[in-house]
């Protein structure tokens, strides 16, 4: 007969054996909690909130939130939240970029803040809206050329259609969103065609426009 008594050598002994199976099983379990939480979490309707996805690290939480907060009163009263990150909290390049890609697929971002390389790649392939005549662009510093932000589209053969469009504005040499914790050197702000909510988008992207002043040293 087999003997099932539970005794404390016999326990111990189990538990040495077996306790990465409870581990394991407790991650599991909070796995789903947190899944289900998410879920059952109420969540603002796209048309209502304004994503701002930063490609660079941002150096102050506390100067995001205080934008956030500003964007947010700068927008129409209907709208509920903004929320201001960074993408690039570690991480290799080609990560970055499938997660980016990944975002825009899943409309997940109105304004995008990226290195001048990432935003050309994505504008050939009609990624951005074009801003020409719905933003007021700031004053430049001295020598930066704005056509190199007038991107014409690419066919699959490589050959440019020949309207090249504004689909981004340089941050360089601004002050204003660096005193928020955002690297802004080499940036350029554009808003992604798949975005829900553009017009809300474009208001937020002219909002942190208004906001690069230029360093005094910069002034053109």
């Amino acid at each position: 007969m087999i003997d099932l008594k539970i005794n404390k050598s016999r326990l111990k002994n189990h538990l040495h054996y077996s306790k990465w199976l409870y581990v394991v099983a407790l991650i599991g379990v909070l796995i789903v909690f947190n899944l289900a939480y998410t879920m059952s979490e109420p969540q603002v309707p796209t048309e209502f909130k304004v994503s701002v996805l930063v490609n660079n690290f941002i150096s102050d939480d506390e100067g995001a939130d205080k934008l956030e907060q500003e964007i947010l009163a700068a927008l129409p009263e209907d709208q509920q939240e903004v929320t201001v990150f960074s993408l690039a909290a570690g991480g290799q390049d080609m990560q970055i970029m499938q997660v980016l890609m990944a975002r825009m697929v899943a409309k997940q971002d109105d304004v995008l803040i990226l290195p001048y390389e990432t935003f050309v790649g994505y504008a050939q392939q009609s990624a951005y809206l074009p801003l020409e005549g719905r933003v007021t662009i700031p004053t430049q510093p001295e020598g930066v050329d704005m056509d190199k932000y007038k991107v014409e589209l690419v066919d699959d053969e490589g050959n440019g259609n020949g309207d090249p469009q504004l689909y981004g504005i340089p941050l360089d040499g601004s002050v204003g969103l660096q005193s928020y914790g955002l690297m802004t050197q080499g940036m350029v702000i554009c808003v992604p065609v798949t975005s829900e909510n553009q017009d809300n988008g474009v208001r937020a992207l002219q909002y942190m426009l208004d906001k690069t002043t230029l360093d005094e040293g910069m002034q053109p």
